[in-house]
């Protein structure tokens, strides 16, 4: 049994690492279990970089342009299982959150392939961002997907989250009630 859980892993871990390798550029990597859903702090009160990324028609914008209210930036990519999995519960925190909460998904993929899968999977409230020189990703060091960072309305972080984590649980709508405070 322990060694079937092993197999299971290694193979999900491979295949999240299919594609970048595929690609020849450096990427982001799944987060290791045993950080997955844990709360960082130590960038807490860090501003948003003015890095540009690509907004979901594919022109370069940047967090500091999404301004005004809170933002939960989420780092993922099309290949990453663990990112594919979170995002349900990301759509459906942008619902429950409305106009109150900026839900980003950031995809370090092109901005038209994470268009793509988002419309296929007939996400209501995410757009396709995309990050694909991974210039954003490298400002902020995120070097593991998924990685949700926090934002408060004047453009500080909050808090960041490697791996995944369930975005309807109590956990979470107790970190992001943080924004407003």
């Amino acid at each position: 049994m322990r060694a079937s859980l092993c197999l299971v892993a290694l193979l999900a871990l491979a295949a999240c690492q299919k594609e970048p390798a595929a690609q020849n550029r450096s990427a982001a990597t799944p987060a290791p279990a045993s950080v997955a859903g844990k709360v960082d702090r130590s960038h807490a009160g860090q501003p948003a970089p003015d890095t540009d990324f690509q907004d979901p028609d594919g022109d370069p914008t940047s967090l500091a342009e999404l301004g005004g209210k809170p933002a939960l930036v989420n780092f993922w990519a099309t290949w990453c299982a663990p990112c594919k999995k979170e995002l349900p519960t990301l759509d459906a925190l942008a619902a429950e959150q409305g106009d109150t909460l900026q839900v980003v998904t950031i995809a370090e993929d092109e901005a038209g392939k994470a268009a793509t899968y988002l419309a296929s999977a007939k996400f209501a409230k995410l757009e396709g961002w995309a990050d694909p020189k991974l210039g954003l990703m490298d400002t902020l060091k995120v070097t593991d997907l998924p990685t949700t960072i926090l934002f408060d309305a004047k453009g500080n972080e909050v808090w960041r989250v490697r791996g995944e984590l369930d975005w309807k649980s109590a956990q979470a709508k107790a970190l992001v009630a943080e924004a407003f405070r």
